[in-house]
């Protein structure tokens, strides 16, 4: 093979991987990456749901003002405590509690207090729990502590986003820690 023909063939290959990255770019890249599809395939494919993603979850609008506490008590061997958020649907809050020892915990939400109708997002046996939450409807949303240990507890739940207000139930008492405290 002489050199002209070793150049046309050099060509030749590099026109025709040139083509295929081209029409790959406008078939598959640009639909997936950049929800721009001339030729339909995308949409065919599915390919442009993809470019989609970057709306998504990123921000989460909220109305009315933030809210924090920080909430701390003791709990004696035995002794149960409840403290709920009252919280729109879709409101959300970020929590951190956290306790010097286990504390056997059920993190709930009801449209009432007392309701039947009780949801529980988590339960378990922790000395701390970190998150951010968001309400599926309206109601008072928040933990059930419970010290099963044979010392005292000392517990802190700090809690801050879009809540109403916060009541904690302890031997039959509520206290309503009101909306205008702990505001930003």
């Amino acid at each position: 093979m002489s050199d002209t023909e070793n150049t046309r063939s050099l060509r030749w290959n590099v026109l025709v991987a040139l083509g295929v990255g081209v029409l790959l770019f406008v078939l598959f890249v640009l639909p997936a990456e950049f929800g721009k599809d001339p030729t339909g395939v995308g949409e065919a494919t599915g390919l442009t749901q993809l470019a989609d993603h970057h709306d998504e979850g990123v921000i989460s609008q909220q109305s009315g003002d933030i809210h924090w506490r920080v909430i701390r008590f003791e709990l004696q061997p035995y002794e149960k405590l409840e403290i709920k958020m009252v919280m729109d649907e879709a409101a959300e809050a970020a929590f951190d509690w956290r306790s010097d020892s286990p504390l056997e915990f059920d993190f709930h939400g009801e449209e009432s207090y007392g309701s039947e109708d009780a949801f529980t997002y988590d339960v378990g046996d922790a000395a701390e729990g970190v998150g951010v939450f968001a309400a599926p409807f309206s109601g008072e949303h928040g933990w059930f502590f419970e010290n099963r240990g044979t010392s005292v507890a000392t517990v802190s739940v700090k809690v801050a986003g879009f809540f109403n207000y916060i009541k904690i139930y302890r031997d039959g008492h509520v206290e309503m820690l009101g909306e205008k405290e702990g505001r930003s």
